[in-house]
C-alpha cells in the first residue's frame, strides 16, 4: 500500500504543476467515500468517443484514492488521456482534483477543492480552480441516494491565443444514485456554474453512469457526459457530448 499511495500522490502533484483545460468535469460521479477510518480507492478505464466541438477517440486511465480520519476525509481524482483525431494526430489531456471534507454530521458537510487541467483539443491553455462550500445529504437510503451542493470558486482559464479570464463562479449540482444488490448502480448529476459578475455567462453539465460489477473488484461502465456554455471560446460550439465504455476496477 505505501508503495501505491507514493505513486498517486506523486501523480497528483505532477498534474497540478502542468497545464489546466476548459472543460466541467464531474467531480461528483468520481467522489470517493469512506464510512470508517483508513484508505482504499480505485483505477478505472474508459474507452470513448467525442462528438460536438470535438470528433475524437480517447483512451483514459483515471486512479484515484480516498483517505478517512474520523469527521475528516481527503479524496484526489486524477485522469490521464490520450487522444486520437481524424487525423491520426495524438493530443494528450490531464486532471486532477484534490478535496477535504468535514462531516458536520451525516446530513451536512462543508468542503474545500483545488484543481487543475489541461485539454489542448477545446483550445484552453490551462484552467485552475479552488473553491469551497456545503454538500447537503436530503436522503441516504439502501436503494436510493441525493445530494445537493453549493459552493462558490475562484477560477483562472487560459486560451490558446493567450486571452486569459478570472472571474468567480457559483458551482451548485444535485446528484441522484440508485442500487439494486451489489452489482447495479445507475447515478445521475447536473451542475449549474453561473459567473458572478455576468449571469448570462453560464455552463450546464449534465452526467450519467451505468455500472454493471460482474465481479466483486471488476465493472463494466457505461457514461453520458453532456456539457453547454452559453459563452463558448470563439470558433467552438456551446455544446460538447462524450459516451463512453470502460472498465473499473475496486481495490
Amino acid at each position: 500500500m505505501s508503495r501505491l499511495r507514493t505513486f498517486l500522490l506523486s501523480l497528483f502533484f505532477l498534474l497540478t504543476a502542468s497545464e489546466g483545460l476548459y472543460c466541467q468535469v464531474n467531480t461528483e460521479k468520481m467522489r470517493l467515500e469512506r464510512e470508517k477510518s483508513g484508505i482504499s480507492g480505485n483505477v478505472k478505464f474508459e474507452y470513448s468517443v467525442d462528438m460536438g466541438n470535438s470528433e475524437l477517440t480517447e483512451i483514459d486511465l483515471k486512479p484515484n484514492l480516498v483517505s478517512r480520519f474520523g469527521r475528516h476525509q481527503f479524496f484526489m481524482l486524477n485522469d490521464l488521456s490520450r487522444v486520437y483525431s481524424e487525423g491520426g494526430n495524438i493530443i494528450s489531456k490531464a486532471f486532477s482534483h484534490l478535496r477535504y471534507n468535514f462531516h458536520f454530521d451525516s446530513s451536512v458537510i462543508g468542503e474545500l477543492f483545488t484543481q487543475a487541467e489541461y485539454n489542448k483539443s477545446l483550445n484552453l491553455e490551462h484552467r485552475y480552480l479552488f473553491g469551497g462550500g456545503v454538500r447537503l445529504i436530503p436522503f441516504n437510503r439502501e436503494n436510493v441516494k441525493a445530494a445537493l451542493g453549493i459552493s462558490v470558486m475562484n477560477e483562472e482559464e487560459k486560451l490558446e491565443s493567450g486571452e486569459l479570464t478570472r472571474l468567480v463562479r457559483g458551482s451548485s449540482y444535485i446528484y441522484l444514485e440508485v442500487v439494486r444488490g451489489d452489482n447495479f448502480a445507475l447515478g445521475n448529476t447536473v451542475y449549474i456554474q453561473p459567473a458572478f459578475e455576468d449571469l448570462e455567462d453560464y455552463r450546464v453539465l449534465d452526467d450519467a453512469e451505468l455500472e454493471i460489477w460482474i465481479f466483486k473488484s471488476l465493472a463494466i461502465t457505461n457514461s453520458l457526459h453532456y456539457r453547454y456554455d452559453s459563452k463558448p471560446p470563439a470558433d467552438l460550439k456551446h455544446y460538447d457530448l462524450e459516451i463512453k465504455n470502460g472498465l473499473k476496477f475496486k481495490f
